[in-house]
């Protein structure tokens, strides 16, 4: 999965924008800085609200949450354009996992060879 913002970057805060972008987990969350005194919060996703927690959740790259993010607190807006990059046939392997493909792989090896060894050795007797 790769993330990117309008303004660029795996994760970023951008000079003179109130909005942190933080991927962490395959998940994505907008953080609206507010100023002192703003202590209420509007998320809005192209036009249509979404939340007003000061974090949002933007889920798993699956749910889609490509769009033009707004913060809005007291009267200050502030806007993000966010952008996907997802890869559907994608898998993520880490290490413990190529080493179980490979140990599998070896042990299947080995039952195999067994095998063969001992359907062909019984004639030779």
């Amino acid at each position: 999965m790769r993330f990117e913002t309008s303004l660029g970057g795996n994760e970023s805060v951008q000079q003179g924008q109130k909005i942190n972008v933080k991927e962490f987990s395959g998940k994505v969350f907008l953080e609206c800085v507010r100023g002192p005194g703003n202590a209420n919060v509007t998320w809005w996703k192209d036009g249509n609200a979404v939340g007003n927690e000061a974090q949002l959740d933007l889920s798993s790259a699956y749910d889609d949450p490509r769009g033009l993010y707004t913060c809005e607190t007291g009267k200050n807006r502030n806007s993000l354009q966010v952008h996907y990059r997802m890869c559907q046939n994608c898998i993520q392997v880490d290490a413990p996992t190529i080493s179980g493909i490979v140990i599998a792989d070896v042990v299947a090896t080995l039952f195999l060879a067994v095998a063969v060894y001992c359907v062909t050795g019984q004639g030779l007797f």
